[in-house]
Parts: C-alpha cells; structure tokens; sequence
C-alpha cells in the first residue's frame, strides 16, 4: 500500500514538471514575439527619425536662402530710396527757387494791376450806378404798365360780370312765372306728373344760375341782389314741400347717392374733392328724395 501511495507521488510530481517546462516554454515563445516586435517598432522610428532630420535640414537650407534674398532685397530698397531722397531734396530746391521767381513776378503784376483795377473800379461803379437807375426806370415803367393793363382787365372783366348778372336777373321774371304756375297747379290740383315736370324745369334753372354766380366775384354789382332772388324762389318751393338740396362747393363724399364727373384742379390742395358745379339738383318731397343729383367734382388726387 505504501508502495503504491509512493508510486503515484512520483507520477504526480512527473506530469506537474512537464506541464510546468511547457508553460515555461509557451512564456519564452510570447516574450520573444513581443522583443522583435519592439525591435521593429524601433527600427521604423528610427527610420521615421532619419527622414524628420533630412527634412528639416532641407527646410533650414531654404530658409537660410529666403534670408539672403530679402537681405539682398533690403538692401536695394534702401539704397534707391536713398537715391529717391536725394532726387527729391534737389527738385525740392529747384521748385522753392522757381516759386520764389514766380512770387516777385506776381508781385510786381499785382502791384501794376491794382493800379490799374483802381481806375477801372471806379469807372465800373460809375457804370453800374449808371445801370442800375436805368434799369429801376425801366422797371417802374413796366410795372406801372402792367399795373394798368390789370387794372384794364378787371374792368373788362367787372363789367362783363354784370352784364352777365343783369342777364340772369331778367331770367329771374320767367322763374317767378314757373314759381306761380307750380303754386296754381297745386291750388287746382293739377296732375301730379305735371306739377313735378314744372318743378324739375325750374330747379334745374335755378341750379344754373347759382353755378354761374358760384364763380363769379360777390363784390361784382348786382351779385348779392341776385342771390338773394335765388333764395327766395328756394325757399317758396321748399313751403311747397320740395326742397332742392345745396352741394355746391361742398366736399365731395363717396357714399352720396348721386351722379358725379370728376375734373382736375391743381389749385385745391392735395387730396381735396370739392362739389364747383351741379348740374342737376337732388329734389326731395316732404323729406323723400324724387330726383338723384348730377354734380362735377373738382379735385387733386
């Protein structure tokens, strides 16, 4: 029993001292792998090393060359703005020396014309005084001639203004007659329609004398007389119950119910629209409009 207890110790202790020589052996392998692959690391640093020195060898090379030729550069740049210098200090001279002839010419002719500025000064004021009474005459002249050419004008046209105004007051005679007959119509009880065609007739002269006043001068004779008629015969239709609506050179509004023709007129401000002529006036009966308007809009749009 002991003999074999023996025996298997031996066989033990053999297997572990085999199995330990191949671990060794296994280890020794790797370490030698890892050494020639350090020794290659090291041979293409080496190399790598090598190529960094040549390269910067022939980077100091070129620099040493660029510094030669901006040496060289400098160099010439400096001596040729010596040279400018030196140029330029001579022309300097030569143009103080020419500017000093210049000056004492000048100096003489300016002494030689002030002289002679000094006489023919005094004969220009002369001249000039001489001119400019001439032209005041002149001046006077014309505005005293066209003062009275205006003036002309206004009396032409003042006197026109009332011939025109003794006309439409003659006119005034046959509106009273459509008046009365529209007041006779109504007291027989007339037909309607006709009574209405009667009142259209004479709302539509009254409108035309009221634009043509519109643009007359109120200081013109016989103006207020005329249109104090004119509202007279106004208000007898409006006691009969038709009212003529006033428009005229009021400001115009989209939303009136009317007809309207728009002219330009650059003397109106910007923007402004003002009612300057009624063709045909609204005519309301007891408040209810019968007739739409039909204006001219003067505007500046």
């Amino acid at each position: 029993m002991k003999h074999s207890i023996l025996t298997l110790s031996i066989l033990c202790l053999v297997s572990t001292s085999g199995v330990m020589s191949q671990t060794s052996d296994s280890l020794l392998a790797v370490q030698k792998g890892q050494i020639e692959a350090l020794d290659k690391k090291c041979s293409d640093l080496s190399r790598q090393n090598t190529s960094l020195q040549n390269q910067i060898a022939t980077l100091k090379q070129k620099a040493d060359e660029a510094e030669r030729r901006l040496g060289n550069r400098l160099d010439s740049l400096c001596q040729a703005t010596a040279n400018g210098l030196g140029e330029s200090t001579r022309r300097s001279q030569e143009l103080d020396d020419k500017l000093a002839q210049t000056n004492s010419s000048l100096h003489d002719k300016a002494d030689s014309l002030q002289q002679s500025v000094s006489t023919k000064t005094k004969v220009g004021i002369g001249i000039a005084a001489l001119l400019a009474l001439v032209i005041g005459l002149v001046y006077l002249l014309l505005q005293r001639s066209k003062n009275k050419s205006i003036d002309a004008l206004k009396r032409q046209s003042d006197e026109l203004a009332e011939k025109m105004i003794g006309k439409m007051s003659s006119e005034t005679d046959e509106l009273r007659k459509i008046a009365e007959s529209i007041g006779a119509a109504q007291q027989k009880g007339a037909n309607a329609n006709e009574t209405l065609e009667l009142v259209k007739r004479l709302a539509d002269k009254i409108s035309f004398l009221e634009g043509t006043l519109y643009r007359m001068d109120p200081q013109v004779r016989g103006y207020k007389q005329l249109s104090r008629s004119i509202k007279q015969m106004k208000d007898e239709l409006k006691e009969r119950g038709y009212e003529l609506v006033d428009m005229l050179g009021k400001p115009y509004d989209e939303g009136m119910n009317l007809t309207a023709n728009f002219v330009l007129d650059e003397s109106l401000p910007a923007g402004a629209r003002v009612i300057t002529n009624v063709r045909k006036p609204q005519i309301n009966i007891n408040g209810k409009m019968i007739q739409c308007a039909d204006i001219v809009v003067s505007q500046n749009i």
